[in-house]
């Protein structure tokens, strides 16, 4: 059985765009969950960090950023049993860094019309499919609105 379903109703969608409310149990609980069902996990902070890190001072960051984060997901995801490539990612705040002035929402929905990308998220989530962390009018946050990103759990395979 698929995370996803058996008729393949979310993965026909525009957008395989999930998400894992993480709050209750933590995210080490999930990553754990993840490896067993061998969906690749990626920390998107650390990963971003690392490569800000080392293009510091760079005049085109944004794009580079940008062109970073295609490129971190789809070389991590992997194709599953079911034939869908997918990838769980977690940490995203680091992509509201005003220093890098990119879209990680938008960028995260175009990269999921071709692979599935599960976003372990440990913080606040509104009915409106909007992420955040402390208040849900703070400009610091996700909005997935427009995206239809569906709730799920780690139950089965993708």
């Amino acid at each position: 059985m698929e995370i996803f379903d058996p008729e393949n109703k979310y993965v026909t969608k525009r957008f395989k765009l999930f998400w894992v409310d993480c709050q209750d149990k933590g995210i080490d609980h999930f990553l754990a969950e993840a490896e067993e069902l061998d969906i690749p996990t990626l920390n998107i902070g650390k990963e971003i960090a690392s490569f800000l890190k080392d293009n510091e001072g760079s005049k085109f960051l944004s794009l580079e950023t940008e062109e970073e984060l295609k490129k971190l997901i789809n070389q991590n995801s992997k194709v599953l049993k079911s034939g869908n490539s997918a990838i769980a990612i977690y940490n995203l705040g680091i992509l509201l860094e005003p220093a890098i002035k990119i879209d990680g929402a938008k960028i995260l929905k175009v990269l999921s019309k071709d692979v599935s990308i599960i976003i372990l998220w440990e913080a606040l989530c509104s009915d409106s499919a909007y992420f955040y962390w402390i208040k849900e009018n703070d400009e610091y946050g996700f909005s997935f609105s427009d995206a239809n990103i569906n709730k799920i759990t780690l139950q089965y395979e993708v």
